[in-house]
């Protein structure tokens, strides 16, 4: 029984490493936490705060983030307008 439960120990821990390089976890003032598709497995931008004392434009301007479509998420909470975007998004365009 040893040898099952160090592998299904193993097998859980590569799952979990495996989701938490696979999301963006998003922070707001209220700590509660969104999860955000990334374009590829890393630990770049794993958890990302994006308080009221933050910039949307400093939020945007991490090319990772605007991949993972940081700014559709931030105008469909809320946190910024489409005019916004298109602005922020027309000063970074790659």
């Amino acid at each position: 029984m040893g040898r099952f439960f160090k592998f299904a120990f193993f097998v859980l821990l590569g799952g979990f490493i495996y989701w938490v390089l696979s999301y963006h976890f998003i922070f707001f003032d209220s700590m509660k936490p969104y999860q955000l598709k990334k374009q590829s497995l890393t630990f770049e931008d794993t958890i990302v705060n994006i308080s009221k004392a933050r910039s949307l434009e400093s939020i945007l301007a991490n090319k990772n983030l605007r991949k993972a479509r940081m700014g559709e998420f931030l105008v469909s909470i809320g946190r910024m307008s489409t005019e916004e975007l298109d602005r922020i998004n027309a000063k970074y365009e790659d």
